[in-house]
């Protein structure tokens, strides 16, 4: 009876343990899309989260005025050209920028107008003849210009993109990767400048010399709901960038958008136009669509690390009172990640800048705020977030400490062991040379050398002052001394009797001497103050 029971409960535990155990989240269902080249990452880290080819060579037509106007814009946030600078469009501007597949504002040469009102014909109305123009004002001509965009390529880690002109007419030569492209778009996108006028629905172009104004509309359906031919594509959270076609890129759309603080940046490479319902359908558009809904319905910024936290204590040398600072995270570390997925894996990599190899060691005086390092939120070996990493506190300088230091390095460096070899060296010089001097004398081989103290006359103990010699008449042994000579005219006064102390006086003696005295400093002072106010 006692084994049922037991078996009963464990029947009835195996039975209700699936009902406790911990659901693991479902696999996020992909979204369904057509284009061949797609690319879904997020703005603020570059970080994917959908693609499709992303590493296929292909061509980004008008795509290509991204890389353009970004130089523009760098150039005049860099100070080395302003909105405002007049353009004078070139004959030879035009014929290497145009060609039959590019679209054009109708430019001609000798037309000026302003580096601003060229941006905005190019990202808004993919004005190959705008692109060749900003080209001379950035770079003096299209080939240097275009040798700068591969450069920037480069430098943003693009490792599968050639560019051979400044609008994207075809070229075999001319090409890209989504993959690429976000990149560039990531960049472009961080500057407010370019996405001001990538987002701006219409602009009217002032008349210039050789031109009435133009009236600019941009051609990016998501963005503008009027714009022909894609205009049904309008997409509320759309802020910008671009499109372009020709026939061997196909359709080609690159976007960004931003919903509830995500911000997503989208590239659609080779779309096609699809027959659908009478009309077409562009592929481009419509995957671009997809994709950001999908992510705005399941992904969202989780906290990987938090500001407040003191992430590690950094060593202080010469600190006064404290040998170590706090760092900590200049602002939070937040991941894009699926609403239900497990943050717990994400390890934190910390650089601290005095520990790297060759490097200084941190030295006190520390300022609160200052910059020490950096601290980065990383999974699989892909880093989803950064922030720099500052001091939480000051740490004031040991002057003690430091006095000690710079007198160490001071008597470590090649100048002084120099100073202090000569010094030594002299100084054993001159010790051989006084004991070879000594040996030779105590030998009697030399004579020695009078000092010079030898040589010089007594000094006089007491000076010939006219001071003095008032001091002399007036001392007791000089006036006994006289006192003896007046007694005995003709006895002769020893040394010994006039370094004798003096008799104490004695009667009326006394009273003669002390009266004398007096008088003496009476006629003193009378004639010192008569001969002074005579004079």
């Amino acid at each position: 009876m006692k084994k049922f029971k037991i078996f009963s409960l464990f029947l009835l535990f195996a039975f209700l343990a699936p009902l406790f155990a911990p659901v693991p989240a479902a696999a996020l269902e992909q979204p369904a899309v057509q284009s061949a080249e797609l690319v879904l990452a997020d703005a603020a880290t570059g970080n994917v989260l959908f693609s499709q080819g992303a590493d296929t060579k292909a061509y980004p037509a008008a795509a290509t005025q991204i890389m353009t106007v970004l130089l523009a814009v760098e150039a005049v946030e860099n100070g080395k050209a302003a909105l405002s600078d007049a353009v004078t469009v070139t004959a030879d501007g035009l014929s290497a920028a145009t060609s039959d597949d590019t679209k054009t504002v109708a430019l001609s040469a000798g037309e000026t107008t302003t580096l601003e009102n060229l941006l905005y014909c190019a990202m808004l109305s993919s004005s190959a003849d705008a692109c060749a123009a900003i080209a001379q004002r950035i770079s003096g001509g299209t080939q240097a210009f275009v040798e700068a965009m591969n450069a920037r390529a480069k430098a943003l880690g693009c490792t599968g993109t050639n560019f051979t002109n400044v609008s994207g007419a075809h070229n075999a030569n001319h090409y890209t990767t989504a993959g690429d492209l976000a990149k560039i778009a990531r960049e472009a996108y961080s500057h407010q400048l370019f996405m001001q006028i990538c987002g701006t629905i219409s602009r009217t172009v002032p008349a210039t010399n050789a031109s009435d104004e133009r009236a600019l509309t941009n051609c990016n359906g998501l963005l503008n709901q009027d714009a022909p031919k894609y205009g049904r594509y309008f997409y509320q959270y759309a802020s910008g960038m671009k499109a372009g076609v020709t026939a061997e890129a196909g359709y080609c759309l690159v976007s960004s958008a931003a919903k509830n603080g995500v911000k997503l940046i989208c590239i659609a490479l080779g779309g096609k136009a699809v027959a659908e319902a009478g009309t077409a359908a562009y592929t481009d558009y419509a995957d671009t669509q997809t994709l950001f809904t999908w992510a705005f319905d399941n992904f969202e910024y989780r906290e990987v690390i938090k500001m407040t936290e003191n992430v590690k204590d950094v060593a202080v040398k010469m600190g006064r009172e404290a040998d170590t600072v706090a760092v900590h995270p200049e602002a939070s570390v937040k991941v894009l990640v699926t609403r239900d997925e497990d943050i717990s894996d994400f390890t934190q990599k910390i650089t601290i800048y005095s520990e790297e190899d060759g490097k200084q060691p941190l030295t006190a005086p520390i300022e609160a705020g200052a910059v020490l390092g950096e601290i980065s939120a990383e999974r699989d070996g892909t880093v989803y977030g950064t922030s720099k990493l500052l001091a939480s506190n000051s740490v004031d300088l040991s002057y003690g400490q430091y006095l000690r230091a710079r007198m160490a390095k001071t008597l470590l460096t090649p100048g002084a062991f120099l100073f202090f070899g000569v010094v030594i060296f002299l100084i054993v010089w001159y010790c051989a040379i006084v004991a070879r001097y000594r040996r030779r004398v105590a030998a009697g081989e030399i004579a020695p050398e009078p000092s010079v103290f030898d040589e010089l006359p007594e000094s006089d103990p007491f000076p010939e002052t006219a001071q003095h010699e008032e001091k002399k008449h007036r001392s007791p042994k000089r006036r006994r001394a006289r006192a003896v000579r007046g007694a005995s005219a003709n006895e002769d006064v020893s040394d010994e009797i006039l370094d004798a102390e003096p008799e104490s006086p004695s009667g009326s003696e006394a009273d003669t001497e002390k009266k004398a005295e007096e008088q003496a400093e009476r006629d003193y002072f009378a004639e010192f103050f008569g001969n002074k106010i005579n004079k």
